[in-house]
């Protein structure tokens, strides 16, 4: 077995062989969550941006792809720390394919001076996660963080319920107006929804993780915004704006990537500390949903992750119609 940086930029045959290795690794080890190719390949033709760097390594067995693993830094905030992703082809792994990508990881890391690292172990329910708090426990790493990732199948949904979950919160949210968009932010929004993703760091349960807000103006949006259609990453958000002043109270956004057309993930639902108690995360998910089906009536899965601490989201989720589907572990190891 030999492992190799994978050059930038990437032949088109390799990243071929790259993605098509990734997505059937995912296809085998779950149902839910599957890994866009499009986006896969776009992302690893561009992998420097403004925000972030990513790094990619290779295994090989003669002329086959049987491994990869992936380093990501960040440069403006979180700059002590690297995320990573290994994957190994099922018909390699316990040959030692992971634990070498890792040490790879970890030595590309200290090289970089930093001084964290995160990583996520994707399982089904009857797995329970063992699988990776196996790998991750004896090469260093340790629990940080343990989430559910709950789907809503779209073409069952409750009618009755759905319709009285969106009484009540139209009833708790008088004071504010539903603006729902797909693609690009609109202008005379952009600077709230700027602002919404600068506190979500802190807002969104991390366990024992420390990761700080990332300073979010309008140009850096933006760039952002670029980033994600160039990768054939559709978007679909809904704000709930207060009448009087005009600020946004809370955003649920969705995700709909160009290569999974009948899957879509919640990008976030946040409500702002200044605007909470007025069911505005249940109203702006309930419009978020609604549109959906009526904008992308090929998408019949979509899929979030709640932290198992996070009670207040996974009530509102359960009360949507999302069930458990699968389970996020988060790791970290620090040095």
């Amino acid at each position: 077995m030999q492992i190799s940086a994978l050059e930038t930029p990437a032949a088109p045959g390799v990243l071929a062989e790259l993605a098509d290795m990734v997505v059937a690794t995912a296809r085998h080890d779950r149902d839910f969550m599957p890994v866009c190719p499009h986006r896969l390949t776009a992302m690893l033709r561009e992998p420097v941006t403004e925000d972030h760097s990513v790094e990619v390594w290779i295994a090989r067995d003669a002329d086959r792809i049987v491994g990869a693993a992936w380093l990501t830094r960040f440069h403006i905030e979180n700059r002590d720390i690297g995320v990573i992703e290994v994957g190994v082809s099922p018909g390699d792994r316990r040959r030692g394919v992971g634990r070498a990508l890792l040490d790879v990881l970890v030595a590309a890391a200290r090289s970089h001076g930093l001084t964290r690292l995160v990583g996520n172990g994707i399982a089904t329910i009857r797995d329970g996660g063992g699988a990776a708090a196996g790998f991750a426990s004896a090469t260093g790493f340790t629990p940080a963080l343990t989430s559910t990732i709950r789907r809503l199948d779209l073409r069952g949904v409750d009618s009755a319920a759905e319709a009285a979950a969106w009484d009540e919160a139209v009833a708790g949210s008088t004071d504010y107006a539903l603006a729902g968009w797909v693609g690009d932010v609109p202008e005379r929004y952009v600077e709230g929804v700027a602002a919404i993703f600068s506190i979500a760091n802190g807002e969104v349960p991390s366990g024992d993780m420390d990761i700080e807000d990332a300073a979010i103006d309008v140009p850096r949006w933006r760039a952002e915004e670029r980033r994600m259609a160039a990768e054939g990453l559709g978007r679909l958000a809904v704000a709930a704006v207060h009448r009087e002043t005009g600020e946004l109270g809370g955003l649920s956004t969705v995700k709909l990537p160009k290569g999974t057309p009948e899957h879509a993930s919640v990008g976030l639902t946040i409500v702002h500390p200044g605007h909470r108690g007025r069911r505005l995360g249940l109203a702006c998910k309930i419009r978020a949903h609604r549109m959906l089906r009526a904008e992308f009536p090929s998408v019949r899965y979509l899929e979030t992750g709640n932290a198992d601490v996070n009670r207040h989201m996974i009530a509102i989720n359960d009360r949507l119609g999302f069930r458990p589907h699968g389970a996020l572990h988060t790791f970290q190891r620090t040095w």
